[in-house]
């Protein structure tokens, strides 16, 4: 498996579509088979974020990959331009 091939696929597909919407990914690690990404902004938190995962970054991380990988997600984190409101 090429660190290579998924840090391409990474920089120049998958993280314009998350940052289009909003949203923010970043490859943190590959040790054999477990590809460490971090999701950010509305990619982390929005309804949508299950199908981001399972429905996109799996599928193309293990097209890059060429086999299929154990995808392990760090604690992610909201946009800033999120408020919470306080009651």
């Amino acid at each position: 498996m090429s660190k290579q091939a998924i840090q391409e696929a990474v920089d120049e597909l998958l993280a314009p579509m998350l940052e289009a919407d909003g949203g923010t990914l970043e490859l943190l690690n590959v040790d054999g088979d477990v590809v460490t990404l971090r999701l950010g902004g509305s990619a982390a938190v929005c309804s949508g974020a299950r199908y981001t995962r399972l429905g996109l970054l799996q599928p193309m991380i293990e097209k890059a990959a060429g086999r299929p990988v154990h995808i392990k997600f760090e604690r992610t984190y909201a946009s800033p331009k999120v408020k919470v409101k306080k009651s």
